[in-house]
């Protein structure tokens, strides 16, 4: 599970903060996409752990013919 390592954060301007492609660019393609997935199951208040096994609701969306 991930964990927000808050002492790797500082405020400043977009200017002088430093560039984090060098950190991703080096990590795997699988731990990028695992890291992407963690942050959208957070954004959408999806359980990490039980993402694989959600079914989407139906019963929510309708769709008519015109």
């Amino acid at each position: 599970m991930f964990k927000l390592d808050r002492t790797s954060f500082s405020k400043g301007k977009a200017d002088s903060m430093s560039n984090n492609v060098d950190y991703w660019q080096n990590k795997s393609p699988r731990e990028r996409l695992s890291a992407a997935w963690y942050l959208v199951c957070c954004g959408f208040r999806i359980p990490h752990s039980t993402s694989s096994t959600l079914r989407l609701d139906r019963t929510v969306f309708s769709c008519e013919k015109k």
